[in-house]
């Protein structure tokens, strides 16, 4: 009985795999293999590749365009060691996700051969991709949801201290006692939103990006439209000024939302009613610019040094008596970082406040 090889054993492993196995000729330009895998994940014949790879190029996302240019030219140079992950578009169907494992082989005559894997994620993205709209939300919601019970929390003192000056009755005397209660219960509840999210944030700044290309344009889309809609909003004024085409930047989406949440968190603690907020995004070398600008009470010049530091000494409660927890213009500095970018703020009392976040986008 003939003894297979490890070479055969290997080509026979590629030939069965349920991922895509292949190999590209950088001198010919051609795909020199390619396995049955190719077929039933990418819909072709294997016989025609080649004829067909200018149309399967052709169905990439506009957005992958200019990261997947600049993994290319790492890729032909031996210098693109991570996966990858990209988009096909699918007519009449979801976006098809698939994740490459790449390899390159030099060769002494030529440019040499690069190839690998590719892995049909679309389940697990789209899966991720809904639960990562609803994390957003959640966040959104819960800061939200402490606004209100600060809300409440005004409002029952403020009945419990007109209570007390007419508690001369049985009726009164209930009266304060409920009043007592449900101030009890909006303070519990508003130290537990805000202890919740504060923990959850800080924990996952802990945890390893999870990066991928988004247009940032529509995340802020999506995690202001909780806000527009809400009562919290009602008193205020917020514009938000978005470019007309895709900015697409490398984020970790669930990460980076906390700080648009938080900063707006802060607007609307630091904003008296009728107070406004510019939300802009402005491209620059190299770089996308996002701010927020304010006409709130602003910031004294004192607090300005130490503001973004943990548990800061340049923490105050807000407008409506909200408790500040000291780290969350700590933790937006720490998630801005790990992205590469930067914040700051400028600020003058009794005039507004104005943080700008600047992010890196990819080059080709």
């Amino acid at each position: 009985m003939d003894m297979l090889s490890p070479a055969a054993f290997l080509l026979e492993q590629a030939q069965t795999s349920p991922l895509v196995q292949f190999i590209y000729d950088l001198d010919s330009h051609q795909v020199v293999f390619i396995n049955a895998a190719y077929e039933w994940v990418l819909g072709g014949r294997r016989e025609q590749v080649n004829d067909e790879l200018p149309k399967l190029l052709a169905r990439l996302h506009p957005d992958d365009h200019a990261p997947l240019a600049a993994y290319w030219a790492r890729w032909t140079h031996n210098e693109l060691h991570e996966e990858v992950a990209f988009r096909l578009l699918v007519p009449g169907r979801s976006d098809q996700w698939l994740q490459l494992t790449p390899s390159y082989q030099p060769s002494p005559e030529g440019a040499g051969w690069v190839g690998g894997q590719l892995r049909d994620i679309s389940v697990a993205r789209h899966y991720k991709a809904h639960s990562d709209h609803f994390n957003a939300r959640k966040n959104t919601i819960l800061e939200i949801l402490s606004l209100d019970l600060s809300d409440v929390l005004v409002l029952s003192q403020s009945l419990r201290h007109e209570a007390e000056n007419e508690a001369s009755s049985y009726i009164w005397g209930r009266l304060l006692e409920d009043l007592r209660r449900l101030e009890t219960l909006g303070q519990q509840g508003a130290q537990l939103v805000r202890e919740f999210v504060s923990e959850e944030a800080q924990t996952s700044v802990n945890i390893d990006l999870n990066l991928e290309h988004v247009d940032l344009n529509e995340k802020l889309s999506q995690a202001l439209q909780d806000y527009a809609r809400h009562e919290a909003l009602a008193a205020h004024t917020l514009h938000l000024q978005l470019l007309h085409y895709p900015v697409v930047v490398a984020l970790d989406a669930n990460k980076f939302l906390q700080v648009v949440t938080n900063l707006l968190s802060n607007f609307l603690k630091f904003t008296p009613d009728g107070g406004s907020l510019i939300i802009r995004l402005t491209l620059g070398q190299g770089v996308v610019h996002l701010s927020f600008a304010d006409n709130g009470i602003g910031i004294p010049a004192a607090l300005l040094p130490r503001l973004f530091e943990r548990f800061t000494p340049a923490r105050r409660p807000g407008l409506r008596g909200e408790p500040a927890l000291g780290v969350g213009l700590a933790m937006c500095k720490l998630i801005v970082e790990l992205h590469h970018g930067t914040i700051e703020v400028r600020s003058r009392e009794g005039e507004g406040s104005t943080f700008v976040v600047t992010l890196p986008v990819p080059t080709t």
